[in-house]
């Protein structure tokens, strides 16, 4: 019986290898890894910081517009909007917690902007309950986009930032003290430019509205703490990429 002539199978030649590995796509990093997790920390913390500035402006204008019922508990909720520990401040905060719950029972809707006045409260991680803190922190090993970040926390947000890190409860005390010792809100309005830093000034037009019995008085607090808090978002939306 013959047998029938074997066929000698090809070997791809070395041309062919070469297109065949060509056409394998090469594996590209993941679209979540970062190349620069300090970046992209310091880039949420501007986020974090322009959401807790627009709860306290929303806060603000709130009790801007109040009417004469409400006008006491929109004020507290502009010190809740504003500090981490804001039972902490010695003020009469006694009113319903508006600004803590969103509404359906889920807890705080942002992070407030200030520290509580317990510098312990930060060791536990890099959010420690505020947007001032985080914000500081991550821009330090940031590169650009942290030292645009740091300066505009120093200017307008809140003058020196190693005195936050040292004596937060004496900042806030500074606020806390001249809000209760302003008899007007036209001496307010001198007054409160003596404070370091955007965030102090809001943070006693919140306290002067929360001592007041005056629904009118809480009224112009709200307005004149919503034009610092103003100031303070567009410094922050100036750091953000445009799309």
């Amino acid at each position: 019986m013959l047998l029938g002539a074997c066929e000698t199978p090809s070997v791809p030649s070395t041309s062919d290898a070469a297109r065949v590995a060509s056409a394998v796509p090469t594996p590209t990093p993941s679209a979540t890894a970062s190349a620069n997790p300090a970046e992209d920390a310091a880039a949420e913390a501007v986020e974090l910081l322009s959401a807790s500035l627009a709860d306290a402006q929303a806060a603000f204008a709130a009790l801007a517009s109040a009417t004469d019922d409400a006008a006491a508990d929109l004020a507290v909720a502009v010190v809740q909007a504003l500090a981490a520990d804001p039972a902490a401040l010695g003020l009469r905060l006694d009113t319903p917690d508006h600004a803590q719950d969103d509404g359906t029972g889920s807890g705080p809707r942002t992070t407030p902007l200030l520290p509580g006045p317990a510098p312990e409260s930060r060791e536990d991680a890099i959010d420690w309950g505020d947007a001032l803190t985080r914000a500081t922190t991550a821009a330090r090993d940031a590169g650009a986009i942290g030292t645009s970040l740091l300066g505009v926390l120093r200017d307008p947000i809140a003058g020196d930032l190693g005195s936050w890190e040292r004596d937060p409860a004496g900042l806030l005390a500074a606020a806390i003290d001249l809000a209760r010792s302003l008899r007007s809100v036209e001496e307010g309005e001198d007054a409160v430019a003596t404070l370091e830093g955007e965030a102090l000034r809001s943070l006693c037009w919140a306290a002067f509205a929360v001592l007041s019995n005056d629904p009118d008085v809480m009224r112009a607090a709200g307005e004149r703490g919503a034009v610092h808090v103003g100031l303070m978002l567009d410094a922050v939306a100036a750091l953000e990429p445009t799309a």
